[in-house]
């Protein structure tokens, strides 16, 4: 008669969790709620959230701090439903090992070269800036000594010289 060894009772579990919920899934994965993982910023009635760099919004748009897990997040927009939205990490510092989830990522400079239309980088004011286009006509713009990335959809040639107009006001002193 064979007896069953006490370090074979948590492989058994593990089988029959897998076996009840899926080969891939977890059950509390399941069960994650969703909806709030991204909220309006409450700010002092009468005052407004500084838009990241300072930047000067032209006639019509207006700008809306949300809260991000680990990062400032936030969007600029206009009534017609055209929206820039922006995502602002810490920068790691070069030799530094350790990465944190809300660290910045260069998102102009990880545009695959099969997925972009153009690419260009420039000094504005003394302050890098990157810009990527996609094939499917999504902006990237990156400040990377800033950890901020900007990123829309580009229906219009007016939205894109308005998106410029606005970005290259950028304040890096301000940001």
């Amino acid at each position: 008669m064979k007896t069953w060894s006490w370090s074979l009772i948590p492989v058994l579990s593990l089988v029959m969790i897998t076996h009840a919920f899926g080969e891939n899934r977890r059950p509390e994965a399941q069960e994650a709620p969703q909806a709030n993982l991204i909220e309006k910023v409450e700010v002092e009635p009468g005052k407004s959230a500084p838009i990241p760099g300072h930047i000067q919004l032209i006639q019509g748009y207006k700008h809306e701090p949300l809260q991000g897990i680990d990062s400032r997040v936030g969007r600029i927009s206009r009534n017609d439903g055209f929206t820039i939205n922006y995502e602002q990490g810490r920068v790691p510092k070069e030799n530094e090992q350790f990465r944190l989830g809300g660290d910045f990522s260069n998102a102009a400079q990880h545009v695959k070269k099969t997925e972009g239309a153009w690419y260009r980088e420039q000094t504005v004011q003394g302050t890098p800036m990157q810009i990527a286009m996609t094939k499917e006509k999504l902006l990237v713009v990156t400040f990377p000594e800033s950890g901020i990335n900007f990123t829309t959809k580009i229906e219009k040639d007016t939205d894109l010289a308005e998106v410029l107009l606005m970005l290259l006001t950028f304040d890096a002193s301000r940001a």
